[in-house]
């Protein structure tokens, strides 16, 4: 009786949800999202993002995985020079690293580590990484980064050379006079925006990042 209650404990912890049961007791999330997927009006788009926000937000709109990012997290500032260099890198064979001491297959593209936090085999992550390159509509590219990591200004200046207008790069510093970043406060709360609330069952960037919005080529973030 004991062992079945603290199941159910842990299963309305927030961060043990599936976005499926999470709907089921957070009516505002649900009704957001289902908002947010009749508003959508591109299709088919591949979002290259340095952390899990790429796939979080193809889950949200129910979207076919359309990038190798997916699912893996890359440190910013590799990731900057992953996109600088794009077609080197996704013409390189995917190793891994077998002495790393992580608990899920640490992967490594030529000289960029790529951590794919969310495999339990190397074997998958690699049949992921290959199948979701063929799947890349370059007609329809995102990026979304943050300036953690040690990214610096020139890195995001860098990035005004990247064939792609559709840029977004979260940051705890203020470039007032680069276009494709926002401000989203000091660094721990730039750290959190994947973190989902308790109270709204909404992830934080849900609340004030319009991605339909970036999705549709109209861009409005709420402050």
């Amino acid at each position: 009786m004991v062992m079945r209650l603290t199941r159910f404990i842990n299963f309305l912890k927030i961060e043990n949800m599936t976005l499926k049961q999470l709907d089921r007791f957070y009516p505002l999330p649900y009704l957001l999202r289902s908002w947010k997927r009749k508003q959508l009006l591109n299709k088919d788009f591949t979002i290259f993002a340095s952390n899990c926000i790429g796939g979080i937000i193809y889950h949200l709109l129910e979207e076919k995985f359309l990038s190798p990012t997916v699912n893996l997290r890359i440190s910013s500032n590799y990731f900057v020079k992953f996109l600088l260099n794009i077609e080197h890198y996704l013409s390189a064979p995917l190793d891994f690293d077998k002495n790393a001491n992580t608990p899920y297959p640490m992967g490594i593209l030529d000289d960029i580590p790529i951590h794919f936090n969310h495999y339990h085999t190397e074997e998958d992550a690699l049949e992921k990484w290959e199948s979701r390159k063929k799947r890349i509509n370059w007609n329809n590219v995102y990026v979304m980064l943050n300036d953690l990591d040690g990214v610096t200004k020139d890195d995001i200046i860098a990035l005004k050379d990247f064939p792609c207008q559709n840029i977004i790069i979260f940051t705890h510093n203020r470039f007032p006079n680069i276009p494709y970043t926002h401000y989203v406060g000091n660094q721990d709360k730039l750290s959190k925006i994947l973190i989902r609330s308790k109270i709204t069952g909404l992830y934080n960037f849900e609340t004030w990042f319009d991605y339909v919005g970036f999705l549709n080529h109209n861009v409005q973030i709420l402050t």
